[in-house]
This record gives C-alpha cells, sequence and structure tokens, in this order.
C-alpha cells in the first residue's frame, strides 16, 4: 500500500477547530508545497508495458513488479516534495518534484519484467526477464515549465537530475527466478563528476529548467506530418553541459553449462550530453 501524506508541520499548542467563512478559504494557499512518502509501496499483477512499432512488431515488458524498502528512521523529514517555484518577471512559474536525499542510502528500489517480442505477422518470442536490484536514488528530481522557446516554438520545458546506485542489473535468460543463465552488471554508479573526473556525490543535471532547459514539444515532420520532439541543447549555455561519471564494479556471464565470467570493472570518468534530438514518430 502506499503510504500516503507525511506532512512536515512543528508541534502546535492543542486548540479548538474552527469553521472557516468562504472568504477565509479562498485566501488559503499552499506556500509550501506538497510532501509525501512511499511507505511500504510495492506494484505487482499483470500489469505490462508494449511498444508497437509502426510495423506491427511489438516490445513487452510484462508482469511488472515493482517495490521499495523504507528507512524508518526518516520518513517524516526525508520525502518527497512537490512544489511550485515562482520566478516573476514574466516567467512561467516552474512545478519541483524533488526526491528525498536518501543520505543513509536504505531507501531501495526492486523491480521485474518478463521480456518478449513479436515480430511483424509472427509469433511471439519469450526473452527472459530484466531484474533490478537495489535502486538508491539520492536527491535530485524533475522540473516543468511552459515558456515559448528562443526560435524553438513553444512546449513543455524539463529539467531533470539524477544521481543513482545501483546493485545490480540483470538479464536472465531463463525468468526472473532462475539466474543461471544471465549477464549481470553489478554496481553501477551515476552521478555528477568535477572536472577530474571524480565523483562530488551530488545529482548529475542533464537538463535544467532556468540554465539549459530540455524541450518537450510537436514540430512538422517536413513533410505534411507532425513528430513528438524531445530536444536538449547545452551549446548556447555559457558552462556547457554539466559532467557525469559511470562506474560498474563487475560484469559477469552466468552460464549452466559454462560457469561464471567477470570480466571485472568498467569507467567512463567523464561524459556530457550537448545535444541531444529525439523524434517520435506516430505509427499508421
Amino acid at each position: 500500500m502506499v503510504g500516503l501524506l507525511t506532512a512536515l508541520a512543528g508541534a502546535w499548542p492543542a486548540a479548538a477547530m474552527e469553521a472557516l467563512s468562504e472568504r477565509d478559504l479562498a485566501a488559503v494557499q499552499g506556500r509550501d508545497g506538497f510532501y509525501f512518502n512511499l511507505e511500504n509501496f510495492s506494484l505487482s499483477g499483470q500489469l505490462s508495458l508494449t511498444y508497437t512499432a509502426p510495423d506491427g512488431a511489438t516490445l513487452k515488458f510484462g508482469d511488472l513488479a515493482l517495490s521499495r524498502s523504507d528507512d524508518p528512521a526518516h520518513l517524516q523529514d526525508d520525502p518527497y516534495a512537490l512544489w511550485i517555484q515562482r520566478r516573476g518577471n514574466g516567467l512561467a512559474d516552474v512545478l519541483h518534484l524533488d526526491l528525498p536525499q536518501n543520505a543513509a542510502g536504505l531507501q531501495r528500489w526492486q523491480a521485474a519484467a518478463d521480456l518478449a517480442v513479436t515480430p511483424a505477422g509472427g509469433s511471439t518470442q519469450a526473452l527472459g526477464a530484466l531484474v533490478l536490484q537495489d535502486l538508491a536514488l539520492y536527491g535530485g528530481g524533475v522540473q516543468m515549465s511552459t515558456e515559448p522557446g528562443s526560435g524553438s516554438g513553444s512546449g513543455v520545458l524539463l529539467g531533470v537530475a539524477l544521481r543513482a546506485d545501483l546493485g545490480a542489473l540483470s538479464w536472465r535468460a531463463r525468468g526472473r527466478a532462475d539466474s543461471s543463465e544471465a549477464l549481470t552488471l553489478s554496481g553501477i554508479h551515476l552521478g555528477a563528476v568535477d572536472d577530474s573526473g571524480n565523483f562530488t556525490q551530488q545529482p548529475w543535471s542533464l537538463a535544467d529548467v532556468t540554465s539549459q532547459p530540455a524541450v518537450l514539444q510537436v514540430i512538422g515532420d517536413g513533410q505534411g506530418g507532425q513528430v513528438l520532439q524531445v530536444k536538449v541543447d547545452w551549446s548556447t549555455a555559457d558552462a556547457g553541459a554539466a559532467k557525469a561519471g559511470l562506474l560498474i564494479d563487475n560484469v559477469r556471464f552466468d552460464s549452466a553449462a559454462n560457469g561464471a565470467l567477470d570480466l571485472g570493472s568498467s569507467r567512463i570518468s567523464s561524459f556530457q550530453i550537448n545535444y541531444l534530438d529525439m523524434r517520435l514518430r506516430p505509427g499508421n
């Protein structure tokens, strides 16, 4: 079950409840935002996500399972925060969804899904399962606003910041409960780095609503149709795109016939997304 609404408020002296007039109610504002937690969150059952290509081929993530462990000592003082930043000066307000800081790393996500593909006009083929273990997110979040972009039309402006540690990500050929045939990436770490490629323990800003937003908008495809565009362009930002690092502690192949093969660690000390232009076309 989802435990909602752990309010962050100090202790107030007890007082009798009084009815508010309509005028008083009209003056009430949620200045500090909306705070909540996902205590004991879990989701399982026959929930599936399916991507269908224009030719009719499909990729299916079936029987999704998702759950989160909790940090009992910080359920109330480290919540999710949904709030609005008022910028003024004619600029649109910004909607923020801030993730918990999760300093102890005890809030961890587990997920699993069965994979299957169906070629156009063909039969469905099972591809095993994707299993995610111990995903810990540390701060960051999503920003959203609406404002015409200079020379790029109008759309939804997005900001995304992320720092994550992932215990393991596995593709299991024989299903989620059988790890005898699997490819596993363990100890995955993603976050912001400094100029020397050292992790700063801060979220990596893929896009920022104020300094350089990502744009989600509908544009013409030049052939009379329309496409959904996701665009990030840091080329005009004075400081350039934020730097991120990626570390994988171990890459491992497990085989029932040939045993296990550990390939060791892999690291990208520093990388940037300076320009991204992704366009999604509707199928017929």
